[in-house]
């Protein structure tokens, strides 16, 4: 039970106070996705309609007086408050009634009665919250709701289904579910009512909607006290009435048109359960359980004077949330949650779309492969490979035939194509081009004679190509066996791999020629770098092969 002073601070709360109190509750949650269904069930509105023959605009609306659980749904979801358009009937109604009041002498507690009426309609100002086809943010919105919502199922799942042709000239599923939209508003279908998504969620959402709760007003000695009862109203909609009472296995249907509660026990039990996923209905719902549990408090079937001041607050805060009014200049909470969940959109798009292509590509690639490509063992011209050079060399301006010849002077000096690429600042792909021939210099561009030479040069077996890649040559890997086996012990450094290596290097600064590594040392000596018999005469071959068995004897 709230104190004196609780309750005290609650009634003299302002609105902007009391809107950021509710934001900042759900500023970090996202709204129960059944909650939402709910209020949306009693103060939304679907809409697709025909501006003219297959032109539509969609719409998705919530009207409410009270803007923090307006501004708390916009921060999560997007769209735009904007003023109802019935606050100018009411405004017009205002002026009208002013007019007739000042010509007026008649000062009768009617007149007076009927002026405060006219104010109270004044203060029910509406505001809605709303999407349109220019701003397709509902997607968001109808997404968490479309599973979960009873009442306007088939709207919002028409809507939902609308979107996937909103770009396309798909004019008859268009019209079917424009249709089914309009004809389920105007109550000629009737709605598919799915009880089971029912839960204690959605009745707070729709209480917050279209709830009420009444402290009757009995006045004894200056104080308030007497019963009270709750409804909740859906006169489109009666079926849904009849399952919250099953649901919560007490209360009545009156007339088809509202659920009533009107026993302390129940009403407490109720409204103890929705308390927290209300919004708009939290103060008086507070305000309510303190009303009731103040009753305990009764000693000789009296109220002390603070139970009667405790009555007394929580009457009134009731009764002020029930007509409350918010000016147009509120506060704006903006959408960052909305925003945030735009760019995640965006960048699971991009992802997907990525996966797409490379998805695309790779059956592509598939189906080009073996005798699925329509070149599968058919030689290329001369022609082609001339016109595939041509373009080759386009691509590589920045290569100069000044630069070709020196890279084609360097290869045949045995320099490794690493170092040529440091030299030069050529790519891998140009190095290996000029290499092969199809990166070229200009004469040679215009000279299919050269493309016959390129095409008549004899193609190398493995052996030949595996000698062509080796860094050392047959006389040094000779030479690495024979000062290896010199070796004193298994374990000796001093004639090791290294020293090995600064004597193969020596021999190469005396040639000009590129030093070797240590991996090639290494890979020498552990048989991993070889010689070829079609390289050497048989009896350098033959004594190759003897070197060989005494380095696996010595590590033995």
């Amino acid at each position: 039970m709230l104190s004196i002073e609780k309750l005290t601070e609650l009634y003299n709360r302002s609105i902007q106070d009391d809107n950021i109190y509710h934001f900042e509750r759900f500023k970090k949650i996202n709204l129960d996705k059944s909650y939402i269904a709910g209020f949306f069930d009693g103060d939304g509105c679907i809409y697709i309609r025909e501006q003219m023959k297959h032109t539509y605009t969609t719409g998705f609306s919530i009207s409410q007086c009270r803007t923090n659980i307006l501004n708390i749904i916009k921060y999560h979801y997007g769209g735009t408050i904007i003023p109802d358009n019935r606050n100018k009937q009411i405004n017009n109604n205002k002026d009208t009634d002013n007019n007739d009041n000042n010509n007026s002498d008649d000062d009768s507690d009617n007149s007076i009665e009927e002026n405060k009426n006219t104010l109270y309609n004044i203060k029910q100002r509406r505001n809605i919250f709303c999407y349109s086809n220019s701003q397709p943010s509902y997607r968001f919105l109808l997404n968490d709701i479309k599973d979960t919502i009873i009442c306007k199922s088939i709207q919002a799942n028409s809507l939902y289904d609308f979107q996937k042709y909103v770009h396309h000239t798909f004019e008859e599923n268009k019209e079917i579910l424009y249709q089914n939209v309009r004809d389920t508003n105007a109550r000629i279908i009737k709605p598919n009512y799915d009880i089971s998504k029912l839960n204690i969620q959605y009745i707070a959402g729709l209480f917050d909607a279209e709830g009420y709760i009444h402290i009757k007003k009995i006045k004894k000695n200056n104080h308030y006290s007497g019963g009270m009862y709750l409804k909740l109203t859906q006169k489109n909609h009666p079926e849904i009435l009849y399952a919250i009472r099953d649901f919560m296995n007490y209360g009545n249907v009156c007339n088809d048109i509202f659920y009533h509660i009107d026993t302390f026990e129940k009403i407490y039990d109720f409204l103890n359960k929705i308390l927290p996923y209300t919004i708009v209905k939290y103060n008086q719902i507070l305000a309510t359980l303190t009303y009731i549990e103040s009753s305990k408090l009764m000693i000789n079937k009296k109220y002390n004077d603070n139970v009667h001041q405790i009555r007394d607050l929580c009457y009134k805060i009731i009764n002020k949330e029930k007509h409350l009014s918010e000016d147009e200049n509120m506060i704006d909470f903006g959408n960052q949650k909305f925003i945030e969940k735009e760019e995640k959109e965006k960048i699971e798009k991009e992802e997907a779309h990525k996966e797409y292509i490379k998805e695309i590509y790779k059956q592509k690639s598939e189906n080009m492969k073996g005798d699925k490509n329509h070149n599968y063992g058919k030689e290329k011209s001369i022609e082609i490979k001339h016109k595939m050079a041509i373009s080759h060399k386009k691509n590589k301006q920045s290569i100069s035939d000044e630069m070709i010849l020196q890279v084609r002077e360097d290869l045949e000096k045995g320099l490794r194509n690493v170092d040529i690429e440091e030299k030069y600042n050529l790519s891998r792909d140009q190095v290996y081009k000029i290499k092969k021939g199809t990166i070229c210099i200009s004469e040679e561009l215009t000279s299919i004679e050269y493309y016959e030479n390129v095409k008549n040069k004899k193609c190398m077996n493995k052996e030949e190509q595996a000698i062509s890649k080796r860094k050392v040559k047959s006389d040094e890997i000779i030479f690495i066996l024979e000062e290896f086996l010199k070796k004193k012990s298994k374990t000796s450094k001093d004639d090791g791999p290294k020293a090995i290596l600064e004597k193969v290097n020596k021999k190469r600064e005396e040639s000009n020629n590129n030093k070797v590594t240590i991996d090639s040392v290494k890979n020498v000596i552990d048989n991993k770098t070889i010689i070829y018999q079609c390289e050497v005469t048989e009896e350098k071959y033959t004594y190759y092969q003897e070197l060989i068995q005494k380095v696996k004897d010595f590590k033995k």
